[in-house]
């Protein structure tokens, strides 16, 4: 019930500001329910189910830009959560995200929503030493799922949701949800609403390219090492993407790591150099939403400093753009298993 009165006062203060006012909003009010799967499925009994509330603010897209068009107008949104889990071995969830949803199909739409979460128990060595999943108290929350129409204002919708800490801090088996929800829309207007939009038409797209260079810097977690410890890396990269529309661009580019997480094992092999340094080239892929951009990469290591059991990576990240400058925070993994998450920063150079 605290959780509920909680989602009301958030709502409340919205409606006060006047921000529900604004053409292509809609506010939904979500029952949800959700499965508990821990990371190690071997693991049953650790499975849990839980219930709980989510109260989600959406604004649709307006206006002549092509990719608007594209995406068949998508909304931008915020969603505060609460899942209540009996027995849970991290506790309860709250959440916070921000994400995007487009129609898809017919009444179908997808959503993808990305932020932080926390639980009432997280780990403590002293109290809480069978929760084995979640180490700190704030850990990250992906959401994505479907949702269908059923009428204007009630939709129902299906996803998949993990929280983690992103190996920054041990331990961190992960958490995994698969959530249901039933939605109604006690604020919306037309457009908000899936009518259509009566707007100007989309200006002619021009290809074009680009040269995107991001610097970043990220935590390490040694867990594929023989010690523990968190170590710092640094990467340059530059991407050369061609726009094969307003919506998405590929090409590819190089990356540069300084990955301290190594630097204890060189001296303990005759290696060539004795710097933990990494040069890799990589295919990109870059898709956007008007600001926000999710860049997926994979590549292969050419230039290493010490011995590496897998020379194919991968990198994903989601950025926010302000002009031609950019920030983000992404993912490195190699061969599926992430080394290091970071936080970057770039600018776009048209050429």
């Amino acid at each position: 019930m605290r959780a509920v009165r909680w989602m009301a006062v958030v709502v409340a203060l919205a409606a006060g500001t006047g921000v529900l006012n604004a053409q292509g909003t809609r506010l939904d009010v979500t029952a949800t329910g959700g499965y508990m799967m821990p990371n190690n499925f071997n693991m049953a009994e650790y499975n849990r189910w839980g219930g709980g509330v989510e109260a989600s603010w959406w604004q649709r897209t307006s206006g002549s830009e092509p990719w608007k068009a594209l995406r068949r107008y998508p909304s931008f949104g915020v969603a505060a959560s609460f899942l209540y889990i009996p027995e849970g071995t991290a506790g309860h969830r709250f959440g916070l995200a921000a994400g995007l949803r487009a129609p898809m199909w017919r009444r179908m739409e997808y959503y993808l929503m990305l932020g932080l979460s926390t639980y009432t128990k997280p780990y403590c060595l002293t109290h809480d030493p069978e929760n084995i999943f979640i180490g700190p108290w704030v850990s990250c929350l992906i959401d994505i799922g479907l949702q269908c129409n059923i009428t204007r204002r009630l939709s129902m919708k299906v996803s998949l949701v993990h929280t983690s800490n992103g190996n920054l801090y041990r331990p961190n088996k992960g958490l995994n949800y698969l959530q249901g929800g039933l939605s109604y829309a006690v604020v919306a207007d037309e457009r908000s609403l899936g009518s259509e939009l009566r707007l100007r038409p989309a200006a002619a797209f021009v290809p074009r390219n680009e040269v995107a260079v991001t610097a970043s810097h990220g935590l390490v977690m040694s867990r594929h090492l023989m010690q523990d410890g968190y170590y710092p890396c640094y990467d340059l990269s530059a991407a050369f993407l061609h726009y094969v529309s307003p919506v998405l661009a590929v090409g590819g580019g190089v990356d540069l790591w300084y990955n301290f997480s190594h630097t204890w094992q060189l001296p303990r092999y005759k290696d060539r150099y004795p710097l933990p340094l990494y040069a890799g080239l990589q295919a990109v892929s870059e898709a956007f939403w008007g600001p926000v951009s999710l860049r997926v990469g994979v590549g292969f290591i050419p230039l290493t400093s010490s011995r590496v059991g897998m020379r194919l990576y991968e990198r994903v990240g989601a950025y926010y753009s302000l002009g031609h400058t950019y920030f983000g925070v992404g993912l490195n993994a190699r061969a599926g298993m992430i080394e290091f998450v970071e936080w970057s920063v770039g600018y776009r150079i048209p050429v």
